[in-house]
């Protein structure tokens, strides 16, 4: 192995871990910094150099991103449809809960049961949402 295939292997290694790095949300700054650490760049030229790795595996960052937010929608979604069923199934029992110890029957249950259906809904948007919009 020569000298420059060895610099070529660390170059590609380096832009793999920006990579990550940028698909995991990362901040810029940091990521600037971890380049500047490992390759001795000044700020600048890392900063330029993290931007072009950006431009250039646009694809591959928002398929990742993208990939960490469904997994988020998802869990958020099908959490809010777990609450609202079991709200569900423990008001069909016969069972009431309080709201801030308001003397009403069942509201806890209906404010409850709103909300498990309102975050399972917003965690279903951003899903449809992901998946519909171009980029």
């Amino acid at each position: 192995m020569t000298a420059r295939n060895g610099r070529t292997e660390a170059r590609a290694e380096l832009e793999e871990r920006i990579v990550r790095k940028l698909g995991s949300f990362r901040s810029r700054d940091e990521i600037v910094k971890y380049v500047c650490e490992a390759t001795g760049m000044r700020w600048n030229e890392a900063a330029l150099y993290v931007k072009a790795i950006e431009e250039q595996q646009h694809p591959r960052l928002v398929w990742r991103r993208k990939s960490i937010l469904l997994f988020l929608g998802m869990v958020t979604g099908l959490g809010g449809l777990a609450i609202a069923g079991a709200v569900a199934a423990a008001t069909l029992n016969g069972m009431m809960f309080l709201f801030i110890d308001l003397p009403i029957p069942y509201l806890g249950n209906a404010v409850y049961f709103g909300f498990g259906v309102v975050v399972a809904g917003g965690g279903l948007a951003g899903c449809w949402r992901l998946l519909t919009q171009d980029e």
